[in-house]
C-alpha cells in the first residue's frame, strides 16, 4: 500500500483538472456505487463522517473518513483509503485535506458557472479560508464569461486583505471589501458561503435580489430562503433529508440534482430573474477519483507500507497463556 503525504499530491492536478473531473464525475454519477455519507456527532459541532463509494467498472473503491474537531488545528481533516475492487486489496493511504478542499472549490466553481444568470461578473464570499481560496482559484481559470470579474469579501479580523494579497496576481478581479452580509449580498449575483459553521441566518430572505445564485459550502444559514426561493438543487438528494425543511421544499421548489441538470434530463436556471440555493453536500465520488488520479500520476514514486495478510486460513490463537482452573 502507498502512502500519499500531502507534499505529493498538492502540485498533482491543476484548476482546470479539477474542474473538469468534477464535471465529468456529475455527468457519470448514476455510474457510481454510491451510499449516503454516515455522520457521528459529538460535542460542539464536531463530527466524523465516513464516505464510502465504489466504481466498479474501472475497478476502484473508496473511502473517505473527515472529521471536524473544534480545538484542533486544523478544526476539518480528512484520510481517503483506496482499494481495487476487483482483488480487494488496499492500494493507497492519501491525505485528503488537499483533495477535499480542491474537489469542493471546484464543485463550488461548476455550480456556479451552472447555475449564475447568464453573464454573471460579481460574486459575493464570505468565510475566506482555504475552500473560498479553491473556489476562486478554480472559477478565475474555468469562467466562460471573459469580462473582468468584481469580488465581494466579507471583512473578518484580516482574512479579506489575506485573501486579496493571495490573488493579486489576477488582473482581471477587482476586489472590495464589505462590512456586513447585507452589503456582500446586495453587491453579488452570485454568493458562495465557505463558513465552518453558522449559528444564525445570515440575513432576511426578502434581501437576497432577483437572480441570486446561493452555493453553501457549509449548508448553514440559508434555512429561511428554502420555502421562498424559486429553486433549489443538490449533489444528492439522500444527503439533504434531513434538512430542516425539507419536507416541505421537496415539493415546493426542490428540483433535483445536479448531475440531472449537466445531463439535460432537467432544466436549470430558466430566468435571470429566479432565485436559486444550490446545495452541494459534498459526496465521494469525487474523493475516489481525485485519489485515483493522484494514485496513478505519482503513486510509483511513494513509499510502500506492507500490510500483513495471511494467504492460508486463519485461525485464532490466544495471547494469553491458560492458567489451570482452580
Amino acid at each position: 500500500m502507498k502512502i500519499i503525504p500531502h507534499s505529493m499530491i498538492k502540485n498533482v492536478l491543476t484548476q482546470a483538472d479539477a474542474f473538469n473531473l468534477v464535471k465529468n464525475n456529475f455527468i457519470r454519477q448514476r455510474e457510481f456505487l454510491l451510499p449516503p455519507k454516515t455522520s457521528i456527532k459529538y460535542g460542539n459541532s464536531s463530527f466524523f463522517n465516513t464516505m464510502p463509494c465504489a466504481k466498479l467498472d474501472e475497478g476502484i473503491f473508496g473511502v473517505k473518513v473527515v472529521s471536524r474537531h473544534l480545538g484542533r488545528k486544523p478544526t476539518l481533516t480528512a484520510k481517503i483509503l483506496l482499494f481495487d475492487s476487483n482483488t480487494g486489496d488496499s492500494l493507497a493511504l492519501l491525505d485528503g485535506d488537499y483533495i477535499t478542499v480542491l474537489r469542493t472549490g471546484a464543485v463550488a466553481a461548476l455550480a456556479t458557472e451552472t447555475f449564475a444568470v447568464n453573464g454573471y461578473n460579481r460574486v459575493g464570499i464570505w468565510g475566506l479560508g482555504n475552500t473560498a481560496r479553491a473556489a476562486l482559484d478554480v472559477l478565475s481559470v474555468c469562467r466562460k464569461n471573459s469580462e473582468p470579474l468584481e469580488v465581494y469579501l466579507l471583512r473578518y479580523k484580516d482574512q479579506a486583505e489575506k485573501f486579496i494579497e493571495k490573488f493579486s496576481h489576477l488582473r482581471d478581479v477587482k476586489f472590495s471589501i464589505c462590512d456586513s452580509y447585507e452589503e456582500v449580498i446586495s453587491n453579488s449575483q452570485v454568493i458562495i458561503s465557505c463558513v465552518s459553521n453558522a449559528d444564525s441566518l445570515f440575513c432576511d430572505a426578502e434581501k437576497y435580489p432577483a437572480g441570486i445564485l446561493i452555493v453553501p459550502v457549509q449548508t448553514k444559514g440559508f434555512q429561511n430562503c428554502d420555502l421562498v426561493f424559486d429553486k433549489i438543487f443538490a449533489d444528492y438528494t439522500a444527503q439533504i433529508k434531513d434538512f430542516k425543511y425539507f419536507p416541505q421544499f421537496s415539493t415546493l421548489n426542490y428540483c433535483g440534482e445536479l448531475t440531472d441538470v449537466l445531463t439535460g434530463k432537467i432544466a436549470g436556471r430558466t430566468s435571470n430573474s429566479e432565485r436559486i440555493l444550490s446545495y452541494n453536500v459534498g459526496i465521494a465520488i469525487h474523493d475516489l477519483i481525485f485519489a485515483n488520479e493522484i494514485y496513478k500520476r505519482v503513486g510509483k514514486f511513494c513509499s510502500d507500507v506492507a500490510l500483513e495478510s495471511p494467504t492460508e486460513k486463519f485461525y485464532y490463537e490466544s495471547i494469553i497463556p491458560s492458567t489451570p482452573p482452580l
